[in-house]
């Protein structure tokens, strides 16, 4: 019951913030109109005038590439919308699961006295193989990211449209996304 309070709760927060942006957008439009007004129709200097289609040209520039921008995070954010990390074995069979929600950051590795990741693989099949500090999820502005850290046997991402495994570079995230298999050293995790 607490987790679903805390989506609404976002979810209004969110629809808020967007009204908001709405309201603070039809706002500008309205004396960006009453200038172009004054300028064009009102006042008879040209060198204002010409400066003033510079100004709209930049800004309408500035505001379609923003716009742009912001549409595909949106997308890519939709697109790689998961809630959980599923481990499975050599057949497909799912062993254990992991929920991300109300998560931002999450280390994958093997349990040890020092370390306590959140995604413990020490009774994973090929568990020899994974460093106690493997990989490191992180979520930002919406999207899940994996990365390398320093690991001996490497993290691979594929995508499910692909069959082919991209080996991630040290300290170079890379943005997972539902369907995505991701390989800790020979370990698989889906997200779901």
């Amino acid at each position: 019951m607490d987790e679903w309070t805390n989506l609404t709760n976002t979810y209004k927060k969110r629809q808020h913030a967007y009204v908001m942006i709405k309201i603070i957008d039809i706002l500008l439009l309205s004396i960006s109109a009453f200038l172009l007004l004054y300028i064009f129709a009102l006042s008879r200097d040209p060198s204002l005038q010409i400066v003033s289609i510079i100004v709209i040209v930049a800004g309408g520039a500035v505001f379609l590439t923003y716009n742009y921008i912001s549409t595909k995070k949106q997308a890519l954010a939709q697109e790689t919308a998961i809630e959980k990390l599923v481990l499975i074995d050599e057949r497909g069979t799912e062993i254990q699961e992991w929920s991300l929600m109300n998560q931002t950051s999450l280390l994958i590795g093997k349990k040890t006295i020092d370390y306590q990741p959140e995604i413990d693989l020490s009774f994973a099949e090929y568990a020899s193989l994974i460093n106690t500090e493997h990989a490191l999820l992180n979520y930002v502005d919406g999207i899940w990211y994996v990365e390398d850290v320093d690991s001996v046997n490497g993290v691979g991402i594929r995508k499910p449209y692909r069959h082919i495994t991209q080996k991630l570079q040290q300290d170079n995230p890379c943005a997972i996304g539902y369907g995505d298999i991701i390989y800790i050293a020979n370990t698989k995790i889906i997200a779901k």
